[in-house]
């Protein structure tokens, strides 16, 4: 089985940041909960995932990159696609790094 690191920051704090190690088989909510704890976080929240493949500050690169999303993300009630971000989806629930 491979673990694989991330290097995890919030984005608007650069130098806040920890080091995550998770499973292939974990999926993105495992990730979420993983990444949730390591920041002492505990309010609910939706959530997505941008998989950019590279580092970027860009917020345009990361909007075009797929996406995995939090399964009750109410942005595809609202119309996501017509605000131009017409890619297909994957639930977090449901997709493995």
């Amino acid at each position: 089985m491979r673990i694989y690191l991330f290097r995890i920051s919030i984005i608007g704090i650069p130098k806040l940041y920890r080091i995550i190690e998770a499973s292939e088989n974990c999926t993105f909510d495992d990730f979420h909960d993983v990444i949730f704890k390591a920041f002492d976080r505990h309010e609910d929240h939706l959530y997505s995932f941008f998989i950019t493949r590279k580092d970027t500050k860009n917020m345009r690169i990361m909007y075009d990159a797929p996406e995995i999303k939090h399964s009750q993300n109410a942005e595809d009630i609202m119309g996501y696609e017509k605000m131009g971000f017409g890619k297909r989806k994957k639930s977090t629930a449901e997709t493995r790094k």
